[in-house]
């Protein structure tokens, strides 16, 4: 339940564990064939959401442990040199959410659970974050309520070669949805997911 992105070519790896929560960051050294201790956040984190902000990793919320009064709005910037910072809050507490950074430095904040220790839910809305304001805006909602999914940006052929964000999956959802951000809609994707059985 950790999470990691790719940061001027340095893969970093953030926090985890279900039950207690890890604080801890680690780089990937390529030359040792290992992974190094960069640091510690402050925080511990798991089933948080990860993207770049300012050329950092930017770990938003999460769970501290496995507790739903533990879900956090506290967010921290990490750099490969292993400065870690306070990042802004979010507006609310968010876990089990997804993110991704646009090529204009707005990071993009879809989903998750939200709430607090008295009601949780699954959500399908959207924030917007602007680093040149450090404000959040709302974007539009997904159709689907979505947690532990996966999001991805990418230049899309059918908008026009325009960046677009994927949303796909999620617990019970096999469906998968388009963020055209330049024409502020979501579009129902006709790719759908594999649906796993369990036994």
């Amino acid at each position: 339940l950790a999470n990691g992105i790719m940061i001027n070519g340095v893969q970093i790896i953030v926090g985890g564990e279900v039950e207690v929560g890890f604080s801890e960051v680690y780089k990937l050294d390529y030359n040792g064939n290992s992974w190094v201790l960069l640091g510690n956040m402050a925080e511990k984190r798991s089933q948080f959401a990860v993207a770049e902000l300012n050329g950092g990793v930017w770990a938003m919320g999460g769970f501290a442990s496995d507790s739903w009064s533990a879900m956090q709005i506290s967010t921290e910037i990490i750099y490969t040199d292993g400065t870690i910072l306070d990042g802004p809050d979010l507006p609310g507490a968010r876990a089990r959410h997804c993110a991704v950074t646009l090529p204009n430095g707005k990071v993009v904040i879809m989903g998750g659970r939200t709430g607090d220790q008295h009601f949780v839910s699954t959500s399908k809305d959207v924030l917007i974050y602007d680093p040149s304001t450090s404000t959040y805006t709302s974007g539009p909602d997904m159709f689907d309520e979505r947690e532990n999914f996966a999001c991805v940006t990418f230049n899309s052929d059918k908008h026009e070669g325009r960046t677009v964000i994927l949303s796909a999956g999620g617990n019970s959802l096999s469906k998968a949805e388009i963020y055209d951000y330049d024409n502020g809609i979501w579009e129902q994707s006709k790719l759908f997911l594999s649906q796993l059985k369990y036994r």
